[in-house]
């Protein structure tokens, strides 16, 4: 709750202690929020990290008593508090007493009294404590985090509202303090998803269990396809039957207080990257998988992943389970689908193709065919009793007759992919034959019919691309540098527990974890409301797909 602490009433309306106590507003101890703190022009928290270097003391003393804005205060705390200033002898309480100075601490104040009869000097806190993790102040940079907010926009923020300013030293001490807590618990989570992926593993080697898993990484900053400079990277395994994170590393080639020459035994640094930023994401999952039997007793035989090619090499060099071990890659289908389009759409460019048939092939509802072709042919070579092999040389040939059924001849067309010829429709094959384009598809498609293995196990890495999407949302959209430090490497960590954790709760685990009891009053309506959202989109979710088949609801032929 925010109180206005007013310094000025009608005199009429004053009660007289209140008149008494402003003959006594003078010596306060007034603590101003430290410096402008605004971003440079990359967007770099150049004042959240130059705080380390500061000497001066945070709470700074004034020699004027000045009550002005607002203040947040713990309400029933603070009511108890005034009320218990009433004390013995002369029968005194909250109305004969004088405010004599404020202290502050952050987004706290000290509040200290004098009794204008018996002269006894008493304090009260605006916050004692027992809401919302430990103190306001780590409140306030845990919802900052939780947010992807920093320093300077809190300030901004609390500016708006007329609050006094926490210091840069407060706000990186009380963000340093949770770093340990919130890295035990992201270790605590993974190891129990490691336990829970063992139970539910198909296969043994020499009494280990061996696990698919999906691999992805995220840099601190967008490429845009063409700058590839980040100076944070992050990676993470997800086991393919949980869901879960069993293994995420930063790197981090920046370091704020080393390039300021300061030597690293005398600060945490973070700093383990001197390569490329685009060799980070193979680092990190290469360590995950030289490090899973003996951190988790899991061994990853399968991994699902994207078109990225790096990583698989990475894993084919370091060998970590032995030279003898096959480590058998997985293309993600939605990467596949996509870059299939991507390249059809491509031809819309190819100038040595006429533009009428290069704008009927790339047109969206002409590539919406090629891929509900695709989409139906693996569903149904999947639902399939053959052997394996036979399944993948029928998913190739249906692959690759989808141009032909699509252009309008039927010849090698299966019974469950159409019913054969249409009068009302025209056969293009010749005709597109003839102008080469038909060719130009042929190669595109052929690509994709080479992963038809992949293709057959209908899988996606998009549990990796969730825990991206909220690692974004922690780093504000990748608009804000936050790889100067520690933050990135904080950020990350939490939006692991948050993945991992049940209903994406993280104010509520990070609660029980640092404080040990149940959240506030209103912290606990805003997650109830926030479980009751998610569940709410789970059961859409499971109505829609089990009701709208996702192979064949959209499949126009």
């Amino acid at each position: 709750m925010a109180m206005n602490v007013v310094s000025s009433i009608e005199e009429d309306d004053k009660p007289n202690c209140m008149v008494q106590c402003e003959e006594h507003l003078s010596d306060v101890n007034h603590e101003a929020g430290s410096g402008t703190n605004d971003e440079d022009e990359h967007g770099s928290e150049m004042s959240f990290y130059e705080s380390d270097l500061e000497t001066e003391p945070h709470c700074e003393q004034k020699d004027t008593l000045f009550l002005s804005g607002r203040r947040i205060v713990e309400i029933g705390h603070f009511l108890a508090s005034l009320r218990a200033l009433r004390h013995d002898g002369f029968g005194c309480s909250f109305f004969d007493m004088d405010i004599q100075s404020e202290k502050i601490e952050g987004l706290e104040s000290i509040f200290t009294f004098k009794c204008k009869v018996c002269g006894k000097i008493d304090s009260v806190r605006s916050c004692g404590g027992s809401a919302t993790f430990h103190s306001t102040n780590q409140a306030g940079i845990i919802g900052s985090l939780s947010i992807g907010i920093g320093y300077s926009q809190l300030a901004e923020l609390l500016a708006a509202m007329d609050i006094p300013q926490m210091s840069n030293v407060t706000y990186l001490k009380n963000h340093n303090a949770i770093y340990p807590s919130v890295h035990a618990l992201n270790q605590q989570l993974m190891t129990v998803a490691a336990k829970e992926e063992a139970e539910l593993a198909d296969e043994m080697k020499d009494g280990i269990p061996v696990i698919g898993v999906i691999a992805d990484g995220a840099w601190a900053k967008r490429s845009y396809r063409k700058n590839y400079s980040a100076l944070s990277g992050v990676a993470s395994i997800i086991g393919a039957k949980t869901k879960k994170i069993l293994h995420m590393g930063v790197k981090n080639k920046y370091c704020f207080l080393c390039a300021r020459g300061r030597k690293e035994e005398d600060h945490d640094c973070f700093r383990n990257w001197s390569k490329t930023s685009t060799a980070m994401e193979s680092a990190i999952v290469g360590e995950g998988f030289k490090n899973s039997i003996t951190r988790h007793n899991l061994i990853y035989g399968k991994l699902i992943g994207d078109g990225d090619s790096s990583v698989y090499k990475h894993l084919v060099e370091i060998a970590p389970y032995g030279p003898s071990f096959y480590i058998k890659k997985i293309e993600c289908r939605n990467h596949l689908l996509r870059n299939f389009i991507n390249k059809l759409s491509d031809l819309s460019k190819d100038t040595k193709y006429s533009k009428p048939h290069r704008e009927y092939v790339s047109n969206p509802s002409m590539l919406g065919r090629f891929r509900n072709a695709v989409i139906r042919a693996i569903a149904y070579r999947k639902s399939e009793n053959n052997a394996l092999d036979d399944k993948i040389d029928n998913l190739k040939k249906d692959i690759l007759n989808s141009p032909y059924h699509i252009f309008g001849r039927h010849v090698h067309c299966k019974d469950y992919f159409c019913k054969g010829s249409d009068e009302n429709k025209d056969d293009l094959v010749d005709i597109y034959t003839q102008n080469g384009i038909l060719g130009g598809i042929n190669t595109i498609i052929q690509r994709l019919a080479d992963h038809a293995s992949s293709l057959l196990y209908d899988t996606d890495n998009n549990p990796a691309e969730t825990y991206n999407s909220i690692i974004a949302k922690l780093v504000g959209g990748k608009r804000i540098n936050f790889s100067l430090k520690n933050s990135y490497q904080l950020r990350c960590e939490l939006a692991a527990i948050s993945y991992n954790c049940k209903q994406r709760n993280l104010l509520g685990v990070l609660h029980k974890q640092l404080c040990g009891r149940p959240p506030g009053h209103y912290t606990q309506i805003f997650l109830d409301a926030q479980l009751h959202r998610y569940n709410n989109r789970s059961r859409k979710r499971k109505y829609v797909y089990h009701n709208h088949s996702p192979p064949f609801r959209v499949f126009y032929l």
